[in-house]
């Protein structure tokens, strides 16, 4: 197969949607063409941060609720715990009018 093709199919071959054929036919153009493994290899990697990265943010909004419950019911140890995981996390949380936001830093 020829790159454009092999390029257009990768998406589908990255989620397992090719046929056993086509498959096969993706696997053995990887192996001899590096510029076409290159973009798969670019392609899976963005694939993981960006999972990672909403897998971050799920966790990242599961502790600054749990300090909220800690702070209503005024357990101010476990909600400076939780300020400082998230710190350690690179998060940033601020406490404001309309609720907690947070940021990277």
């Amino acid at each position: 197969m020829k790159c454009n093709i092999i390029e257009d199919l990768l998406p589908e071959y990255a989620d397992g949607m090719c046929q056993p054929e086509t498959a096969e036919e993706i696997e053995k153009h990887l192996k001899e063409c590096n510029s076409c493994l290159e973009k798969f290899e670019r392609m899976q990697k963005d694939t993981m941060e960006n999972e990672l990265q909403n897998m971050d943010e799920k966790e990242i909004n599961k502790l600054i609720e749990e300090r909220s419950a800690a702070k209503k019911e005024k357990n101010y140890k476990k909600a400076d715990e939780i300020r400082n995981r998230l710190l350690s996390m690179g998060i940033e949380i601020m406490d404001t009018p309309q609720g907690v936001k947070w940021k990277r830093k």
